[in-house]
């Protein structure tokens, strides 16, 4: 996990690998005392089936490799320790005693998952695009669609953030700010009168770190509910001297205004490019 550049790594497809590891430490461990021809038939179909069950990490982020291998090898590691222990007397009432203090680990785990709360954990940092991005870890970062973009997406929900460096030429953010006002207003007037309302709202200065401003569009419509926008202008301090500006945009819903201003805040108060 220590390898992995994604913050949170949760499933039962670890323990599954243990299951299998464990299986096939018995297999190696049975030779002799079972058919020959089978056992190295189920052994071959074991691995057949381990191998290609890591293929699919190898291409999508969210699925944690090291975390099937750790429960490969403690599978593996586990097997081992009771067949050998089963051997003597003593060592029977090894599995269950490991079985009573895995299920008081389970029991430990549920208590943690109902009383905690993953935003309130220490913040992440990810590096993307020249970037160092700080983030919750119910948070990951992917490289955006263009050359310096990154995005932040929620684990859970349909949130995200999309940082994009070298947006233009800089300038004070409170003349963007009045300038990107008057034109999505003008833009909202022109638009065809349907079933999708706009509202718009500058944003206080104290919303967001200094030198940062931000916009808010609010778009109210009736199949798709409603959805905030945030646009901010702005730059990390010590880019203040390259005259490059910096777009943020956070997309969520309207319910769930504050919690994420707030992210969005310490998202760009940490944002770094060395």
């Amino acid at each position: 996990h220590l390898y992995r550049d994604y913050p949170v790594s949760v499933g039962a497809s670890s323990s599954i690998f243990g299951v299998l590891g464990a299986t096939l430490a018995v297999l190696v461990l049975s030779r002799g005392k079972v058919p020959e021809s089978w056992r190295r038939f189920m052994m071959f179909t074991l691995v057949l089936v381990i191998g290609l069950s890591f293929l699919p990490g190898l291409d999508v982020k969210q699925i944690d490799n090291y975390a099937h291998l750790g429960g490969l090898a403690g599978g593996m590691a586990l097997a081992v320790i009771l067949l050998l222990a089963s051997q003597h007397a003593a060592g029977k009432w090894l599995g269950t005693g490991l079985g009573l203090v895995f299920v008081g680990v389970l029991l430990w785990a549920a208590h943690g998952l109902a009383t905690s709360n993953l935003e309130s954990l220490r913040w992440s940092q990810s590096g993307r695009a020249g970037m160092r991005v700080s983030h919750p870890v119910s948070w990951f970062v992917t490289s955006g669609a263009e050359p310096g973009q990154v995005v932040l997406y929620h684990l859970f929900d349909d949130d995200r953030i999309r940082l994009t460096r070298g947006a233009g030429r800089l300038e004070p953010a409170e003349a963007w700010q009045s300038a990107q006002m008057k034109a999505l207003e003008a833009e909202a007037s022109r638009a065809p009168k349907k079933k999708v309302r706009l509202s718009l709202v500058a944003l206080p200065e104290e919303t967001l770190p200094r030198p940062w401003r931000a916009i808010q569009v609010t778009e109210t419509g009736a199949e798709k509910g409603s959805r905030l926008l945030v646009i901010a202008y702005g730059h990390p301090p010590e880019e203040a001297s390259l005259g490059k500006a910096w777009l943020a945009e956070l997309v969520t819903e309207p319910a769930r205004r504050e919690p994420l201003l707030k992210v969005l805040s310490g998202v760009l108060a940490r944002l770094r490019t060395r």
